[in-house]
């Protein structure tokens, strides 16, 4: 009995090993949109307190992500409610976009950044309690 196991085990695990889904040699495609690093720079941690047991629990984390493609920057965020403004400024060129939405517990939102010259930017997204900051590049 074991040794039909073993031999069904290799025989299910045969296509895993000879499948992938992106080989070494294909490169992914220019429609995928390039990742910027956030840095949480201020944080205000909303407690809530229980005059029975006087424990404080903290809230659930605010999550934001950011990615870029030429045309658009997505803003992913999470675990909030409320208002988010993003702005996108210029190192050297002085171009700068600015946007702001409404979130509902999560929510992504696009800012059109296809106006903006090539060069390095400086992307900070503020919500009522947390500001990340981080910077990306717009090549030509």
């Amino acid at each position: 009995m074991n040794y039909k196991m073993f031999i069904l085990a290799i025989v299910l695990l045969i296509p895993v090993f000879f499948a992938s889904p992106l080989r070494a040699d294909e490169e992914p495609s220019q429609e995928e949109q390039e990742r910027v690093d956030l840095l949480r720079t201020r944080d205000i941690i909303i407690r809530s307190f229980s005059m029975k047991s006087f424990s404080t629990t903290k809230t659930l984390e605010v999550s934001v992500e950011a990615a870029f493609d030429e045309s658009e920057m997505s803003i992913f965020v999470s675990n909030y409610y409320g208002e988010v403004v993003v702005n996108i400024d210029g190192q050297l060129n002085g171009s700068s976009v600015s946007e702001s939405f409404y979130v509902n517990g999560s929510s992504e939102c696009s800012v059109d950044i296809s106006s903006l010259e090539p060069g390095e930017y400086t992307i900070e997204i503020d919500t009522a309690d947390s500001s990340f900051v981080g910077k990306f590049v717009i090549e030509n």
